[in-house]
């Protein structure tokens, strides 16, 4: 039988796969609508961002320009002080022809009346040369300290839009250089400070920064508080009788030397330029802070940490950046009671078999052993394999006093410990119990 054409069922199914396709149609236009939009808005995000980039690129060339005027007033201001305080010092030596007619009026006049009137003349005027020197000193110093904090906010905003910008990070200016020094009185004590320093000391590095995390640790310092202590305080104070005068020299005498290596975008540090005034000892004053802290008063511990601060100084001239670089492979946080029950548990089984021998050790030199010794017996006892750095570590710290326990301390002996020397007694404790 042949199916009928004009079958409801069928003009209904035709019907619904008109409308599909209709429905097809009209998203597929959508979709291309959206494609369009799409295309439009991406060429208006590079176009507001080529915008953008440009505006940045002009604001940063006006500060630039406005910095470089900055710098020039700077340096104007500092010829133009040295100059005032020069002719100041040219006013006050002695003038010959001067003493000379002032004596021969004496003689003539012999007037005691009129020499006492220019006695005081000379005084009056002695006086007033001293007050406006210093006042000139002082305007300069605050001058000079305005546009040093000008200078460090400059490039540390510009250091900030290079990284959020993601241009040349070669750009980037080591903050740190310029940004660790002020002006203060001068000690008049430095330089006699500067004749204590043992030179000729040796010491190893390596182990001294062992000694001091070892010494936070004790006093419960973090290592970011014994940087900031030692460091900010001593880089600040540096005398200024002498050293603005010859500061200002260095600046000026570099001025055409920093400009000709000005390509390479590096920037010199100013710490060189400190160490070349009288006056100034930078490591003195970090290494007494030092020994001030951990209260060493021995001789023989400040010529060592002097010695110290020398050696590294030799390695790193910006000691910030020595310290900050390599006192992170010292541990400074305290242990944890895990660790500790764990290493006690080590010091038994490692130790244990040798508590005879240190105990004889515990009869020579009123129970103190020295650093040197103490690692021959780690060589002669411990395997190489239980020669962990934390559990060496917690050892020496169970054997190190801080302040407070040498002062409590009987034994006198202990109560002056050195930073090289051990108290064995409680790491013998661990070893009994």
């Amino acid at each position: 039988m042949e199916q009928n054409s004009n079958n409801p069922k069928n003009s209904t199914e035709t019907n619904n796969n008109m409308n599909l396709k209709q429905k097809y149609n009209a998203l597929k236009q959508k979709i291309v609508n959206l494609e369009k939009n799409n295309n439009e808005m991406l060429e208006m995000y590079k176009a507001e961002e080529q915008r953008l980039i440009k505006s940045n690129e002009f604001l940063m060339q006006n500060k630039n320009q406005e910095n470089s005027r900055n710098i020039q007033n700077l340096e104007a201001e500092v010829i133009k002080m040295r100059n005032n305080i020069k002719e100041l010092q040219d006013l006050m030596e002695p003038k010959n022809g001067n003493n000379l007619i002032l004596e021969n009026n004496d003689l003539s006049n012999n007037s005691t009346k009129k020499k006492l009137t220019i006695q005081n003349e000379e005084k009056i005027k002695e006086e007033y040369i001293i007050n406006y020197k210093n006042k000139l000193k002082k305007e300069f110093e605050k001058k000079l300290i305005t546009k040093h904090l000008e200078l460090i906010n400059y490039y540390t905003l510009k250091n900030q839009k290079i990284l959020q910008n993601n241009l040349n990070k070669d750009d980037i200016v080591d903050i740190d250089e310029i940004k660790y020094f002020s002006i203060k009185e001068n000690n008049d004590n430095d330089d006699s400070n500067n004749d204590s320093i043992s030179e000729d000391k040796e010491v190893d590095i390596h182990t001294i920064n062992l000694l001091l995390s070892l010494l936070c640790l004790k006093e419960e310092y973090p290592k970011d508080f014994f940087i900031d202590y030692i460091l900010d305080e001593s880089y600040s104070e540096r005398g200024h009788n002498n050293a603005v005068l010859k500061y200002e020299n260095k600046i000026t005498d570099n001025k055409i030397t920093k400009n000709k290596k000005q390509g390479n975008n590096k920037r010199q540090s100013t710490l060189p330029v400190f160490k070349e005034i009288k006056g100034f000892d930078m490591n003195n004053k970090i290494s007494e802070k030092i020994c001030h802290l951990f209260g060493m008063k021995n001789k023989e511990d400040i010529d060592i940490i002097k010695s110290y601060i020398n050696e590294i100084s030799k390695i790193d001239d910006n000691l910030r950046n020595y310290f900050d670089k390599h006192l992170n492979k010292y541990r400074f946080a305290p242990f944890e009671k895990y660790e500790q029950d764990n290493f006690d548990a080590k010091i038994k089984s490692c130790f244990g078999k040798h508590s005879n021998e240190i105990q004889e050790l515990l009869k020579k030199d009123e129970n103190i052993i020295s650093y040197q010794s103490f690692h021959e017996l780690l060589d002669k006892w411990l395997k190489e394999d239980d020669k962990e750095n934390d559990f060496i570590f917690y050892i020496m710290n169970l054997m190190k006093l801080s302040k407070s326990e040498r002062k409590n301390e009987k034994v006198e002996r202990l109560k002056s410990l050195k930073i090289l020397e051990f108290n064995l007694i409680p790491f013998y404790k661990k070893i009994i119990n």
